[in-house]
């Protein structure tokens, strides 16, 4: 059985490569790579996104390893591994949005398009989005979105899925979110315009995967990626071997996030994954004189998932996302 992405078409035992045409521009096309493994076996459909946000590369270098190592005739199922989703952010090296219309992708997914709203909904984003969830994400029986911390953000390495309420469905979504070998995993229930929303209302197994920091390629987070991607299709059975299990992942829920109350500089006094305690100080902002204007504390026990980590701040500016351990 083929399978075919856009004009991209990979028969049993092959290995294609190419772009999916998302939508016009004033000239050309945006166009998405993609790279499909057809296996010579039965097996699932794994669909892999990376680079929903263009600078979050250690997920980005992770797709191309994994698909360049992946043979085919060693493969039971199929990849469907999209390299790049926000080709615009990715090209122009722009922090979570898209720069052709300032909307980040992972908060209108699966895209509105054929709107007649004359602001809001239907620009070259959700064309994007909508691009990959139907030729994509529809195709699938599992999912996988890559992420890894943006320009201004330091993250800890940890997954979360989106549950179903179909148990069959978010067994397996747990089983995937805990082989990911993360520090911290946390199950989540449905909201709106994200990647794994949009796979949960398809009833596919999914996760969210994130490693890395402040947009940089570092071997360590790439490794992340690979490892879990790799250890996610042997518990699979999609390539040979046992899964490895984790040891020590812990589960977060809900949280909060802290914005500086004053504007100067930020500086942070933990690092992403670190365990605070309620009324800890967790960072500091400056006049730029080095007076102290506020000092940070956490309003929660619980761990840091997010450190927007640029010491230049504005009052509102977020600072930290912080979550409860839940064991």
């Amino acid at each position: 059985m083929s399978i075919t992405i856009g004009n991209i078409i990979a028969n049993k035992g092959e290995k294609k490569t190419g772009f999916l045409s998302a939508v016009d521009i004033p000239v050309g096309t945006i166009d998405i790579p993609i790279t499909v493994i057809n296996g010579s076996n039965p097996g699932p459909i794994l669909a892999i996104t990376a680079g929903v946000h263009g600078c979050e590369y250690p997920g980005i270098r992770g797709t191309q390893i994994i698909a360049n190592k992946t043979k085919a005739s060693e493969l039971k199922g199929a990849l469907i591994i999209v390299h790049a989703v926000n080709v615009p952010g990715f090209k122009y090296q722009t922090a979570f949005v898209n720069p052709l219309d300032g909307v980040n992708l992972n908060r209108i997914w699966p895209g509105t398009v054929g709107s007649d709203a004359f602001y809001g909904v239907g620009s070259v984003s959700h064309h994007i989005a909508n691009a990959v969830y139907e030729e994509v994400q529809k195709n699938a029986t599992h999912y996988i979105d890559l992420h890894g911390g943006d320009l201004p953000e330091a993250v800890p390495h940890y997954a979360a899925c989106v549950l179903t309420g179909d148990d069959k469905v978010d067994n397996i979504s747990r089983d995937m979110m805990k082989y990911t070998l993360a520090s911290y995993i946390r199950p989540g229930q449905p909201r709106t315009g994200h990647t794994t929303d949009s796979a949960a209302e398809l009833r596919i197994p999914n996760i969210l995967l994130e490693a890395g920091r402040g947009g940089l390629l570092e071997e360590e987070h790439v490794a992340t990626h690979v490892k879990a991607v790799h250890n996610i299709m042997r518990y699979l059975r999609m390539i040979k071997g046992e899964p490895i299990e984790p040891s020590g992942q812990r589960t977060i829920a809900g949280g909060v996030g802290i914005r500086a109350g004053h504007g100067g500089f930020f500086e942070h006094l933990v690092e992403p994954g670190c365990i605070v305690s309620k009324g800890q100080t967790i960072g500091m902002i400056y006049d730029i004189f080095g007076r102290t204007v506020e000092e940070v504390k956490s309003p929660i026990d619980g761990v840091i998932t997010i450190i927007n980590f640029r010491p230049p701040k504005c009052t509102g500016d977020p600072l930290f996302s912080i979550a409860k351990l839940v064991k």
